[in-house]
């Protein structure tokens, strides 16, 4: 973690899985019951462990945040021929998972974990690249926006602009 900058960084090792539709079971034929399947569960679990052991726990609070999340998935073996200059060529993967449903997945999963909301991120950048390792992986990068409300209040707090108190 890098306080001076607020900016955290850390990788989620394994199959990346993405957050399912709810679900709804039937009670006594008449009680509607909506539940998150347990593989999200598991999953969303998994990242709130690695954010804790890796960023020792950082909590943005309510502050704007910028979220960077690069998603690695296996390459195909017909894919094989780049693996030697892969290290300084990053091939896109035009399959695999949605986007959308990878940020889903790690936004909700890091409520009130490194922030009080998802909400709170004013900027997103996902990408999904392939990897020539044997294993997924994604990488994501939390830091704190400097042009947030927050922070203009903070550097101009009780001073005069156009003749109004900024609080």
């Amino acid at each position: 973690m890098d306080e001076k900058n607020k900016l955290v960084s850390f990788v989620i090792h394994g199959d990346i899985k993405t957050k399912a539709r709810p679900r709804v079971k039937i009670i006594n034929n008449s009680y509607p019951i909506i539940y998150t399947p347990k593989n999200t569960i598991n999953y969303e679990n998994l990242i709130k462990i690695e954010y804790l052991n890796q960023t020792a726990g950082f909590n943005f609070g309510n502050r704007s945040l910028d979220v960077n999340i690069e998603a690695y998935f296996k390459a195909p073996k017909n894919l094989s021929r780049f693996k030697k200059i892969s290290n300084s060529l990053l091939i896109y993967c035009p399959t695999h998972k949605d986007l959308d449903n990878i940020a889903k997945t790690i936004l909700d999963a890091l409520n009130k974990i490194a922030y009080d909301d998802d909400k709170q991120v004013c900027s997103l950048s996902i990408s999904k690249y392939y990897s020539f390792g044997d294993y997924e992986y994604i990488n994501v990068t939390i830091k704190e926006v400097d042009n947030s409300i927050e922070k203009l209040k903070e550097k101009y707090k009780n001073k005069r602009i156009n003749d109004s108190l900024i609080l």
